[in-house]
């Protein structure tokens, strides 16, 4: 992402409608995920990265490699 991009989507998320429709579409997914995965939080860059894997097959084993998440979130996103 370029640094413009990254400054939008930080301004989208930070908004309030943003907020409200997260809520409004997310909660019963973060539940879900509680009940499933102790001590596991539903962030937007989680969901970005679940999203890309199913994309693109390997984005996962891609982070894991570069060292940006661990086995345990790796497994955690690969369940979903």
């Amino acid at each position: 992402m370029d640094i413009r991009e990254t400054s939008l989507t930080k301004l989208v998320r930070e908004s309030d409608r943003y907020q409200a429709l997260r809520s409004q579409y997310l909660s019963v997914v973060e539940e879900q995920l509680a009940e499933e995965i102790k001590d596991f939080t539903l962030r937007d860059i989680d969901i970005e990265r679940i999203l890309s894997e199913s994309k693109k097959t390997g984005h996962i084993a891609e982070l894991l490699e570069k060292k940006f998440i661990s086995n345990d979130m790796a497994s955690n996103y690969r369940k979903h």
